[in-house]
């Protein structure tokens, strides 16, 4: 199905050329999923894309409406990028059907410590009221059991990242309908909110790992969905992550070979540069080797012969309700 952005929206010229079908708000139908984002990500441009890009593959019409804190961080979106953007105070849940609420990088900081935790903590109640579901994504993922539960988020001795096997917990949830047994998932994160904690809480835990601990979980007292990973990542997002990391002397300093590897031009003699990561997943319960390489891109890869795309793009339940 086609999905509604704003004409000049930069997202919008970049899935037409994917070959998804975008509509100009005055050519949407009469019925339309309304999603909100709260796009907390320094990079807005590029998140706006990815989340829009599955979107697009939603059997609704979905119409993407854009909100952020105003004077919040956004070092690498251009200043004339944030007219697309109306301020989180203006978000009319009587207009919207879901709301999608990004990470952030402010994961170190506690969460009265973020300069605009008064507005996030005050659209929850608002989201809550009017019984709007919420998909909420990393950070926002564990702010919404700070808000809604009073649980804390809990720092990890090292940052999780990478892609990482997910086991699903509960086939016979809703969000877990047609999802396989395993899935892999990217992972990037320094705090987590531990599998005993939440399900001590009465929280569903849908996926997990063994080694990066809840993926997926649903509170169905506030209809919020929490993704505690990244299932919108594009194929070279967390190598771009690595590199920032690299440079700025912080770690992981190493890409760990057992998940992530190397940018090429696509193998096979073919005549372009399609294939910009490939990667090595393995099972959580396996030793730290290649067992399957899997071209995220979407081009021809010699180790299964045949267009591969990223497992995570194919979501068909990325918004509850």
């Amino acid at each position: 199905m086609p999905i509604i952005l704003l004409e000049a929206l930069p997202a919008a010229a970049q899935l037409r050329q994917e070959g998804i079908a975008v509509l100009a708000p005055s050519d949407a139908p009469a019925r339309v999923l309304n999603i909100g984002l709260v796009n907390l990500m320094p990079d807005k441009p590029t998140t706006e894309t990815q989340l829009a890009r599955l979107l697009g593959a939603a059997p609704q019409v979905p119409r993407l409406s854009l909100f952020w804190p105003q004077g919040e961080n956004s070092r690498r979106t251009p200043p004339e990028h944030l007219a697309f953007y109306e301020p989180i105070e203006s978000a009319d849940m009587r207009a919207l059907d879901a709301l999608i609420i990004t990470g952030a990088p402010v994961e170190q900081k506690p969460f009265a410590e973020v300069r605009y935790w008064p507005q996030l903590a005050a659209l929850y109640d608002a989201a809550r009221e009017a019984g709007v579901p919420t998909l909420n994504i990393c950070w926002a993922a564990m702010a919404a059991l700070h808000h809604h539960r009073g649980l804390a988020k809990r720092m990890l001795a090292a940052k999780a990242f990478g892609v990482f096997d997910q086991a699903v917990r509960e086939p016979a949830h809703a969000l877990m309908q047609g999802m396989p047994a395993t899935f892999p998932m990217p992972v990037s994160r320094h705090a987590h909110v531990p599998l005993k904690v939440l399900t001590g809480a009465g929280i569903a835990v849908l996926a997990s790992s063994g080694e990066t601990g809840a993926s997926i979980a649903h509170d169905a007292e506030n209809n919020a969905t929490l993704l505690f990973d990244h299932i919108e990542y594009d194929a070279g997002t967390l190598l771009a992550e690595f590199l920032r990391d690299r440079q700025a002397a912080r770690p992981p300093r190493r890409l760990p070979a057992w998940h992530w590897a190397v940018v090429r031009p696509c193998p096979g003699g073919r005549p372009r540069t399609c294939c910009s990561a490939i990667g090595w997943s393995r099972s959580s319960a396996g030793p730290r080797r290649a067992v399957r390489a899997t071209c995220w891109t979407g081009c021809w890869h010699p180790a299964s012969g045949r267009a591969a795309a990223p497992p995570w793009w194919r979501s068909p339940r990325l918004v509850p309700g």
